[in-house]
Parts: structure tokens; sequence; C-alpha cells
């Protein structure tokens, strides 16, 4: 059983729905710029810039991301560096190591994510 720094311990529904991807940066793959898209969005390589999405992030394990990122959800097991805005839930997996401020209005941080920055809740009364 998973234990959550915060959050509960009871099994939650996924942040991500990762049955419906529609954009996969592939992990042998390196990008710098903005993405800006509606849907699921997968990254598993190494991107740098700005991404907005209108819609849910996967970050791989093996990603790594240094950008300023909006989102509805986002479900880490990779690198970030940079600040997270979420309208929804922001899910840091046990392999998660994220250096900068989040706002979400749920955050969830299981054991063994590493996590160096401040968070900040906001109030949304539709988090899935």
């Amino acid at each position: 059983r998973k234990k959550y720094m915060f959050g509960s311990s009871k099994k939650a529904k996924a942040a991500v729905d990762t049955s419906n991807i529609e954009t996969l940066l592939g992990k042998s793959s390196e990008f710098k710029g903005t993405i800006s898209c509606a849907g699921t969005v997968r990254i598993d390589g190494v991107f740098e810039g700005q991404i907005t999405v209108n819609g849910d992030i996967l970050v791989g394990s093996e990603a790594k991301i240094v950008a300023d990122i909006s989102v509805h959800n986002i479900t880490i097991s990779g690198n970030i560096t940079g600040n997270i805005n979420a309208t929804g839930k922001i899910e840091l997996m046990e392999t998660a190591f994220v250096t900068g401020d989040v706002k979400a209005a749920a955050f969830v941080v299981e054991e063994g994510a590493v996590f160096n920055g401040r968070s900040e809740s906001i109030k949304n009364t539709q988090v899935q």
C-alpha cells in the first residue's frame, strides 16, 4: 500500500487518464520551445521552455523538464524544475523530483518523492 505525505492513503482515482494520450514526447526526444495544446500529453524525454495544456500531463520517470507549466491535472514520475499551476490535481509519484512552486486544488505526494518549493491551495469545486 502506498503512503502519502499529503492527501489520503485511500486508493485515489489517478489524476491523469492514460488511455487517451494525444501528444507524446518520447524518451529519446529533446525539445526546446512552447507546447500549447488540449487533451492529454505524455512527456518521457527532455523539454525546456513553456507548457500550457488545456487538459492533463503525464511525466514519465526518465523525463527531465525545465519549464513553467499550466495544466488541469499533472502526474509526475520524473524531474521538473519550474512552477506548476494546476486547476485540478498535482500528483508526485515516488520517483518524482520537483523544484519550484506549485499551485493546485489538490496536491498529493507519495512517499519517496522529493519536492523543493512552496505549495498553495486553490479552490476548485470540480477536482477530478
